[in-house]
């Protein structure tokens, strides 16, 4: 389990922003796809796509884990414990008591932390992956966060480049109605965050000035809205001390849980909300900050949709429109979470025999391999590029990747139908020679070929799958 709706309260402002935008009706079964090879949008990041460590989880130190992580292409592991990153000691793995325990929906304190720093690490190091930690603001201070940097990166060498000030520490109960992060502090208002955020960042880079510093920020629409005014004050205050933002995308908390409309939301709800959140972090932070999508799923709680085909369409879809609408990178949540008969938050199953349902350890879920298809694309570096479809039931983006291929991911999601497609790459010489990687219901891993023909080939979605095309490398640019 993730959250209880914990994003809900910034719904209000997104979803009046959204309301007028209704989700594509059913398009017809063919489509004509257009990549334009010499239209780049967005920089990739070599490691644009990765996925959240929940610390309450065993499963991480599982011999499989590393393999797993490099077979999906994630090349970032965020060390995050959900609320309990807030009351986290890092030198001993302790917890401090939950200072709202009558607030929250369970006690954080009696969730333990199930791996230590260090076997996060040797993790992270094992499967080639950057590393983000989220440091203790809820009952630590800036000086324990200044010693896990100076043990990460001068004792033990890790590199760890990106820090965050706490975890989701606007449901810290300043809001009525939201009090589900732990928060010590007297003063809970933005401005008092903000102020502490400077001092941590003051105290953490004077160990390593090479370090980043983030906040995380409210999903929130351009409407004045207190949660907007919650981003603009942290920002004011704290904007020239940190490097990146942080928002967590969970769009059922605004759109709903239909499957339809958040499939949708790709294409018009992305698109709305990051170039907004780009203004505003431009005007208060400078453009060199970053915006990340710390996590990522279609719901805040587990249910039947998260381990079933549409959650892999989701997660392929949802990733590679957040980095082409201005975000750095994108952190699912999570590897794993918890197993239950009705759902599964994580990547990778966590078993669940006690609660009934018959799933091993580390299996994957059909998000799993929505995710290692969305890596083909954005998980090497290079660019993406404007793509079009004349089918509304066609998601398509694409990119070019350092060697020079190109990579096109297609979603079909009609539940019902095949669709036909023909892919045009414009602006750029194309050499023969497709490889197709495909997922869709019923399947346990990807299907995968090679073929003599050209990318642009006409091709057959099936019903309800992800796509990727790819062609071989070094085609040369027109």
């Amino acid at each position: 389990m993730r959250r209880i709706m914990h994003v809900t309260a910034a719904a209000a402002s997104v979803l009046a922003m959204t309301a007028g935008l209704a989700s594509p009706v059913a398009a017809a079964t063919s489509a004509q796809i257009t990549v334009r090879a010499d239209q780049p949008i967005a920089a990739l990041d070599q490691h644009a796509i990765g996925v959240n460590t929940y610390l309450s989880n065993p499963n991480l130190t599982n011999a499989a884990v590393p393999g797993l992580l490099r077979q999906a292409g994630l090349r970032r592991l965020v060390f995050n414990g959900g609320p309990i990153s807030d009351l986290y000691h890092w030198a001993d793995g302790s917890l401090s008591p939950d200072p709202d325990i009558a607030e929250h929906p369970s006690d954080y304190a009696a969730l333990p932390p199930q791996f230590t720093f260090d076997q996060y690490a040797t993790v992270a190091r094992s499967s080639g992956a950057d590393m983000m930690v989220h440091v203790n603001y809820g009952t630590g201070t800036a000086a324990e966060a200044a010693a896990w940097v100076h043990y990460a990166n001068q004792v033990r060498g890790y590199g760890v480049r990106d820090w965050e000030i706490g975890e989701e520490v606007y449901l810290n109960g300043y809001f009525e109605d939201m009090n589900f992060e732990p928060d010590a502090h007297t003063d809970r208002s933005p401005q008092a965050y903000a102020a502490n955020v400077v001092a941590y960042s003051r105290a953490m880079k004077a160990v390593d000035p090479s370090i980043r510093i983030g906040v995380g920020l409210f999903v929130a629409g351009p409407d004045p809205s207190p949660f907007r005014d919650w981003n603009e004050t942290v920002l004011s205050i704290a904007g020239q001390a940190i490097d990146y933002v942080d928002l967590h995308w969970y769009p059922s908390s605004f759109i709903g849980s239909a499957p339809a409309d958040l499939l949708a939301a790709a294409e018009y709800a992305i698109p709305a909300i990051l170039p907004d959140t780009r203004a505003m972090v431009d005007e208060y932070a400078g453009p060199e900050t970053a915006i990340m999508i710390g996590e990522m799923n279609s719901a805040t709680a587990a249910g039947p949709d998260q381990i079933a085909p549409f959650n892999a369409l989701f997660l392929a879809a949802h990733s590679l429109s957040l980095l082409a609408n201005g975000a750095e990178s994108v952190d699912v949540w999570a590897l794993h979470n918890w197993s239950f008969p009705t759902g599964d938050l994580g990547l990778l199953a966590s078993g669940c025999a006690s609660t009934g349902c018959d799933v091993a350890d580390d299996t994957p879920y059909p998000s799993y391999f929505g995710i290692q298809l969305a890596t083909e694309v954005a998980g090497r570096g290079g660019v993406l590029l404007r793509t079009a479809s004349t089918d509304e039931s066609v998601l398509a983006y694409a990119s070019r990747r350092p060697d020079g291929s190109i990579a096109v991911l297609l979603v079909n999601t009609d539940p019902t139908r095949a669709h036909r497609v023909q892919l045009d790459v414009a602006g750029q010489k194309i050499r023969r020679g497709t490889t197709v990687h495909s997922f869709q219901p019923g399947d346990s891993g990807l299907r995968s070929r090679h073929d003599n023909a050209l990318i642009g080939s006409s091709r057959m979605l099936a019903p309800y799958s992800v796509t990727v095309l790819s062609t071989g490398p070094g085609a040369p640019v027109s």
